[in-house]
């Protein structure tokens, strides 16, 4: 989590108020130990930075472990201080550094660092490439789990897209759990979960469940393997609100029982529909002109039987389906090509 502004004292005060179990402060590069001495020896590093826009001038970042199996004595903390330091020689050995334990949950005990843009008398901001900090993040549990065993860590970055779906409908299970016995409200995410479940439950199709996700002011967007739902902008909404993910809510099990539900309803009977007017019309074609006479002139057929009603049914659906896809189609093109045409005029035309 980084920040543009020097707000070192404020951290400083935070990380070191009553949740913090100051016996283990780390201090890398720092020669100060009271919080107001550490904040003052960030700032004067700090300014040797060139003001720049957007520059960072520092870092805040967790470590955290989960103690639901190892407990939090002195021993597991002294392996999280170590590993807090291996960190730290593998993502910025020459900053200054102030880590924090806190303890203040029953299942994890984390460490709080800040760290400083540039390293230790330095005038330049120290860039850590994603690809880098990924790995010094992979590195790190690869040495919890082979080093310390005893912390009995799992596997969390280096895991496949099921466990972490699991994980996460656990997480959210244990959650609702502990808000229905506060009697706390939903969360806005949670609250929006729940009801994204029961549209995926309701709807009987792609256009139905976009018409429900259209009157809660939302859209539904696929893009790769992530599917989702994006706020609908209001009038003079400049900026797009938050999109969320199916996964992230925790409910692709639910779209992935919806598509299940409603594919089986469109494609085949779409494709046997074809098939079916290609027939009719290849045998009208075969059909010699009196026997296409002896046709007009046969008595009216019988009333259809029900489930020739409830084909009937089917096919006025897709109908109306296919409709409302290619008008959606229709607009989305029209859309990309008055954007195109805006900014074909460049900045002046559109100012104009």
């Amino acid at each position: 989590m980084s920040r543009k502004e020097p707000s070192f004292g404020q951290l400083a005060a935070y990380m070191s108020d009553e949740k913090s179990d100051r016996s283990f402060d780390l201090h890398h590069n720092l020669f100060a130990r009271d919080p107001g001495d550490i904040a003052t020896e960030f700032e004067a590093n700090a300014q040797r930075l060139g003001r720049r826009r957007g520059g960072n001038y520092l870092y805040h970042e967790i470590l955290s472990i989960d103690t639901r199996l190892c407990g939090q004595s002195r021993e597991v903390r002294e392996k999280l201080r170590l590993l807090a330091l291996e960190f730290i020689q593998k993502r910025c050995p020459r900053n200054i550094v102030y880590g924090a334990l806190h303890r203040d949950h029953a299942e994890h005990l984390h460490y709080h660092l800040m760290i400083s843009a540039n390293e230790r008398g330095d005038a330049k901001r120290l860039r850590l490439t994603k690809a880098a900090f990924d790995a010094a993040k992979r590195e790190l549990e690869l040495s919890a789990r082979t080093n310390y065993p005893e912390l009995k860590q799992t596997e969390i970055l280096a895991s496949t897209p099921q466990e972490k779906q699991q994980r996460r409908e656990t997480r959210e299970g244990r959650n609702a759990q502990e808000m229905k016995k506060r009697g706390a409200r939903l969360t806005k995410t949670e609250a929006l979960a729940q009801e994204l479940r029961a549209i995926l439950a309701y709807a009987n199709s792609q256009a139905e469940l976009e018409r429900l996700l259209a009157q809660k002011g939302f859209t539904f967007y696929e893009r790769g393997k992530h599917c989702g739902v994006r706020p609908i902008p209001g009038e003079g909404e400049t900026k797009g609100r938050k999109s969320y993910r199916f996964a992230t809510l925790g409910i692709q099990a639910e779209y992935a029982d919806f598509v299940d539900r409603v594919a089986p309803v469109i494609e085949p009977e779409m494709e046997e529909d074809v098939r079916a007017e290609k027939g009719a019309a290849g045998e009208k074609e075969k059909a010699p002109e009196g026997a296409q006479r002896q046709e007009e002139t046969r008595a009216e057929p019988e009333p259809a039987s029900q489930q020739d009603a409830d084909a009937k049914a089917a096919r006025d659906a897709q109908e109306a389906f296919r409709q409302e896809m290619a008008e959606r189609r229709a607009k989305q093109a029209e859309k990309e090509r008055t954007q195109a045409r805006t900014q074909s005029r460049g900045p002046q035309g559109r100012k104009r």
